[in-house]
C-alpha cells in the first residue's frame, strides 16, 4: 500500500514540474536583439526628442512583453559605478552625451530557470535629441 502511494505522489509530483516548466515555455516570447533594433529604428531615429523616446518606450509592446524605462537622466557620473555591458557605447558617446535613459525588456527568452533581460541604454545630447543607443541581452540562471 505505502509502494503504491509513493508512486502515486511522486507521479503527480513529477506532472506537475513538468506542467510549470510547460506553462513557463508557453507564457515566455523569445525576444531577439534583432527584433528589438529594427523597431527602434523603425521608430526612434536619431534626433528623437528625450521625452519622445520615453513616450514611445512607454506605449510599445513586443508580444506580451512591454519595455521598462528608467527616466531622463543627467547625472552622467552615476554610468562609471554600472555594469560594463555598455561601456563600449559610453565611452564613444563621451564627449557628446549630456543625458540618458536606461530601459529593460524582462525576461525576453523562452529558458526555464534562466532569466535574460535585454537591456537597452539611450544617449541624448545637449539640446536633448537622441545621439545613439545600445542594446545588450543579459541572462541570470543555475
Amino acid at each position: 500500500m505505502n509502494r503504491k502511494l509513493f508512486y502515486l505522489v511522486g507521479g503527480l509530483v513529477a506532472i506537475l514540474i513538468i506542467a510549470g516548466i510547460w506553462r513557463q515555455y508557453r507564457l515566455a516570447t523569445n525576444v531577439k536583439i534583432e527584433e528589438v533594433d529594427s523597431m527602434i529604428k523603425n521608430n526612434i531615429p536619431i534626433g528623437t526628442s528625450n521625452t519622445d523616446v520615453i513616450a514611445f518606450l512607454d506605449s510599445a509592446r513586443i508580444g506580451s512583453l512591454r519595455i521598462k524605462e528608467f527616466g531622463y537622466q543627467e547625472d552622467l557620473s552615476f554610468l562609471a559605478y554600472e555594469s560594463g555591458i555598455f561601456d563600449e557605447k559610453n565611452d564613444k558617446n563621451k564627449g557628446i552625451m549630456k543625458g540618458y535613459v536606461n530601459a529593460r525588456i524582462d525576461d525576453s527568452t523562452k529558458m526555464p530557470l534562466v532569466q535574460c533581460d535585454i537591456h537597452l541604454r539611450f544617449y541624448f545630447d545637449k539640446n536633448g535629441q537622441l545621439i545613439d543607443y545600445g542594446i545588450r541581452r543579459q541572462c541570470d540562471g543555475p
